[in-house]
């Protein structure tokens, strides 16, 4: 009965599906969104938060016979609906085309589309050759997708893969390349660019945004650079291309004999769909929880049961946790060493009894304790070469000798990259649904989970129309492992926490409390420095808000970047960082904990710089982020967040909107008592944090 449920109803927080199916239109209502289908096969319309996000209707195109032609006027019907999902099924044709749509719209929004295109078939009448059927010729010389999207949606724009040369964006206009690095993949939409496959893409402008993915290119042809498209026209129209083929399709070769090629050309499907943001509701408060992360980067040479609980490396206290714990710290991430093998599920006999006393010690501290997963299979692990020996080998490979990466840690072992397409996601959710009943665990932190890495292997992989074997790219299947970890632990109460590591993905950010980001650019900031980091990349891919889930921003120190260097960063949007050492930056963040907990974020706006009117200034350095409260007799307050992520010194003068009482908070000092402006001058990558008063007369 209860699975049944399950079944037919969304998991909170969202709400059921509600689906509306008049004249061949199809709405589909879900929390916060509302997607339609429309005659055109395809999403006519998506409104995110009250917003209509598309300019016009998504449609298809070919060139039919040399000329070109618009799929419309289909029929257009609800096929399944319950709480959960709704199917959604579409029919149209063209002179000699048919296509055939079925769109699979799911709580959280997203929408997985399967595009069928096929010669028009023989009527009854032209079977028994009543009707002369004259249509011989099916010449289908391109077929692509256009999805127009508002300009004031499109605003910024996150792609990925991205971390090889070959896979950068191309621009029309030379003057606009934006050479490889590190932050290449996310920037201010500015003008036209093109794309190889990608199986996701993030348009978004800082409050909602719209996905798209695609697990693999199979049936696709297209010319280098040409898969995916965005064009940002004169007028500011952006509208985002989809060239599923660029010639005749390859599976239909002439001549079709001994048939005709109504009969010989067989239907060519095509896989691909959308997710609208934020996928769920932001948190009245991202920052409830204090966490720190352990042997992450700042590494622990002992194991941790003795870090914890029998060393004290600061004075004052009886162990490091005391330590921790005075800090504030409510969540603790212990790293990988916490169980002997990488991404296992099982503990060794002898490590048993200390995970349990490290659980039972920090819950007597009033601190979360959330240990390490990710992404690999271990050859430590006891079933590593039953499961190799299986049909489905569940290990990524780029190619017949290559496996993805190959960590290495102590004990000594390599751990290699797994897919979540394959039978490890059952493995891993069974082997966790045990451990969970075992260990009271507050839940799981996720590395680089959520990446859909290339897959030759299993049901990944396909076979190109020249007989080259492809990867894919396994976005449901990640999709699948995230929302069974869900359905596991969040009716336990348990927290999910994922390292998203450059790569904007929806489709599986729904199901995570928490995600982190920002390692990435760490080791670019040592050997560049600060300038080298633009403001639109980071406005671009670290959005909080617009995905609807909190961030927390990962600062590793060295000798020429310090974490209050990396303050900088973040904290101008809407994110705080998440110290990996129990020293100078769980001290730093201490204090900053401290300061956000006495203003009422919860009951607060957050106004990022882009859209600051409170505050006004002339610095192309300076950026200035704030949280409004306003009182039952409307009289407001701000937090205010000032930074300088440039190697410059910055002045500016901040005029305000109202008289206020405005106070230092990091250094505990009253800067006017009254005033409508204050001047600030900030070193390179400085942070200032005010509160502000209003002074009512």
């Amino acid at each position: 009965m209860f699975e049944d449920f399950l079944k037919n109803n969304a998991p909170t927080p969202w709400v059921n599906l509600i689906a509306d199916e008049k004249d061949d239109e199809v709405k589909v209502n879900m929390w916060n969104r509302q997607y339609t289908v429309g005659k055109n096969c395809l999403l006519s319309s998506i409104i995110s938060g009250g917003e209509e996000m598309l300019e016009a209707p998504m449609t298809i195109h070919a060139i039919e016979n040399g000329k070109e032609v618009v799929f419309g006027d289909a029929h257009t019907f609800i096929m399944n609906q319950s709480g959960r999902e709704v199917v959604v099924c579409s029919a149209t044709r063209s002179n000699r085309f048919v296509v055939n749509t079925a769109l699979k719209i799911e709580y959280d929004g997203l929408c997985k589309i399967d595009l069928k295109i096929m010669p028009v078939g023989l009527t009854v009448m032209e079977v028994f050759g009543l009707d002369k059927h004259n249509a011989k010729q099916f010449d289908l010389d391109a077929l692509w997708v256009e999805v127009p999207i508002k300009e004031s949606i499109a605003q910024d724009y996150h792609y990925w893969p991205s971390m090889w040369p070959s896979l950068q964006a191309k621009f029309d206009k030379e003057e606009d390349k934006i050479p490889y690095s590190t932050v290449c993949m996310s920037r201010k939409l500015k003008s036209s660019l093109s794309l190889d496959f990608k199986p996701g893409i993030y348009f978004g402008n800082g409050d909602k945004g719209l996905g798209y993915f695609a697990e693999s290119a199979e049936n696709w042809q297209f010319a280098e650079k040409e898969a995916l498209r965005i064009e940002k026209k004169e007028d500011g129209k952006v509208v985002f291309k989809i060239n599923l083929l660029n010639s005749q399709p390859k599976k239909w070769e002439y001549p079709p004999a001994p048939h005709n090629p109504v009969y010989s050309f067989m239907a060519i499907s095509f896989s691909f769909g959308f997710q609208a943001t934020p996928v769920k509701k932001m948190p009245d408060n991202p920052y409830k929880e204090k966490a720190v992360h352990i042997d992450c980067f700042k590494k622990i040479l002992i194991e941790y049961y003795d870090f914890l609980l029998n060393t004290s490396d600061y004075e004052g206290y009886a162990c490091n946790l005391d330590k921790i714990a005075a800090e504030g710290v409510t969540l603790l991430y212990i790293h990988e060493k916490w169980n002997k093998i990488q991404n296992y599920w099982e503990i060794a006999v002898s490590d048993r009894a200390r995970i349990q006393e490290i659980i039972k010690q920090c819950h007597l501290r009033g601190i979360k304790v959330i240990p390490y997963f990710g992404y690999e299979l271990s050859t430590l692990n006891p079933n590593y070469t039953q499961w190799e020996k299986e049909h489905d080998s569940i290990q990524v490979k780029e190619g017949p000798t290559e496996n993805m990466h190959g960590w290495y840690r102590q004990p000594n072992q390599r751990d290699y990259v797994v897919c979540y397409g394959s039978s490890f996601t059952d493995k891993m959710l069974a082997g966790l649904e045990k451990m969970f009943d075992e260990y009271a665990f507050d839940g799981i932190y996720l590395d680089s989970t959520v990446y859909p890495n290339f897959c030759l292997e299993h049901s990944c992989g396909y076979v190109d129309a020249n007989g080259v074997r492809r990867t894919t790219h396994p976005v449901l299947g990640v999709r699948r492992f995230m929302e069974g970890l869900y359905n596991l632990l969040h009716p336990r109460g348990k927290i999910i926490s994922a390292h998203i590591s450059n790569y904007i993905a929806p489709s599986a950010m729904s199901f995570c409390d928490y995600v982190w980001d920002g390692e990435a650019i760490q080791i670019y900031l040592k050997d560049n420095g600060i300038d080298v980091i633009p403001q639109e990349y980071m406005k671009a891919e670290y959005v909080p808000r617009a995905i609807g889930v909190p961030y927390e921003y990962l600062v590793y120190t060295f000798p020429n970047w310090s974490y209050e260097e990396g303050l900088s960063l973040c904290l101008i949007y809407g994110m705080l960082p998440k110290p990996n050492d129990i020293g100078l930056p769980l001290e730093i963040t201490h204090k900053l904990w401290d300061i956000y907990d006495a203003f009422p974020i919860a009951n607060s706006t957050f106004i990022p710089y882009w859209k600051n009117d409170r505050i006004t200034y002339k610095s192309e350095d300076i950026k200035c982020s704030l949280y409004e409260y306003k009182d039952s007799h409307g009289v407001r307050k701000w937090l205010v967040i000032i930074a300088n992520p440039t190697s410059n010194t910055a002045t500016a003068t901040m005029k305000m909107s109202a008289t206020m009482r405005v106070n230092d908070e990091r250094e505990r000092k009253l800067i006017s008592s009254a005033c409508d402006s204050f001047d600030v001058t900030l070193a390179p990558c400085q942070t200032l944090i005010y509160l502000a008063d209003e002074i009512v007369k």
